[in-house]
């Protein structure tokens, strides 16, 4: 379509980086830094899991890594509600994923969502906007309560054997 010369629109400017939609805001530079350290974090410990065996007895991978043995099981002969959490996460991350649920069911929930979290920090963190949807807290706290839920549930059934 041509335009009379009195109607034509000025050049756009050339711009370095694409503009997201009006629907994404720019995030902070802080919080870009903050999105690429958790996205990295979470890599680090997917790529941790898979370097080390997972504990034949379901619980105690961590001592692997030097950590000391869980301090409830210690005092009072009973496992914590975060014990096979470690465990969990190597048998994730080795593909046996019934072996990591039996672990401990909220550290396979923690993995499965950890997976897609880690895409979704580091892409947004590079692109400057939140990718597909904008960080709300009561959905990322509502995550994190249903993975405590299990895995408080499971602990409850380990705890009537």
């Amino acid at each position: 379509m041509h335009l009379p010369s009195d109607q034509q629109m000025a050049p756009e400017p050339a711009c370095k980086l694409p503009r997201p939609p009006s629907w994404q805001p720019c995030i902070p530079w802080f919080l870009r830094c903050l999105s690429f350290g958790l996205g990295t974090g979470i890599v680090v410990m997917f790529v941790l899991a898979s370097t080390l065996s997972p504990d034949p007895s379901g619980m105690g991978t961590h001592e692997q890594l030097g950590l000391p043995p869980c301090g409830l099981k210690a005092l009072f002969e009973i496992p914590c509600p975060a014990c096979g959490m470690t465990t969990s996460w190597v048998w994730f991350c080795h593909g046996h994923w019934l072996r990591s649920a039996q672990s401990n069911l909220g550290g396979f929930m923690m993995a499965l969502l950890a997976l897609p979290a880690a895409a979704w920090f580091l892409t947004s963190a590079f692109q400057g906007h939140w990718k597909a949807w904008f960080p709300r807290p009561f959905v990322i706290a509502g995550f994190m309560a249903v993975t405590l839920v299990a895995a408080i549930i499971q602990w409850l059934f380990r705890l009537q054997i």
